[in-house]
């Protein structure tokens, strides 16, 4: 999944974008890899971060979000798999009938 794309789904899912403050903060976000979500588990509970080096800020979410973001990204990609076959029935179509009508009359 592009970056762009999964940082819109967490903030959808309401994920907090924060930027690290603390000495502690910006170890732990240098430590942490980019462009991939990661669980942590701290005093407080279970959270979830995702690193975006570009920005230099963290997407920060617990479980209700991590879950909320799972299920945006499947809906997303079920709507993509139906968009593809609605695509590739269309090109089937139109290879078959052409724009005018079906091929072999005019050949």
């Amino acid at each position: 999944m592009e970056s762009s794309n999964t940082e819109s789904l967490l903030s959808a899912a309401g994920f907090r974008v924060l930027a690290p403050e603390t000495a502690q903060q910006k170890q732990i976000y240098a430590s942490l890899p980019a462009y991939q979500i990661q669980r942590a588990t701290v005093k407080r509970g279970v959270f979830y971060v995702f690193k975006d080096e570009k920005k230099a800020v963290a997407y920060v979410g617990q479980e209700p979000e991590y879950r909320r973001y799972r299920e945006l990204a499947l809906q997303q990609r079920v709507a993509e798999d139906y968009y593809m076959a609605a695509e590739m029935n269309r090109e089937a179509a139109f290879g078959l009938y052409g724009a005018w009508g079906p091929r072999r009359i005019w050949r």
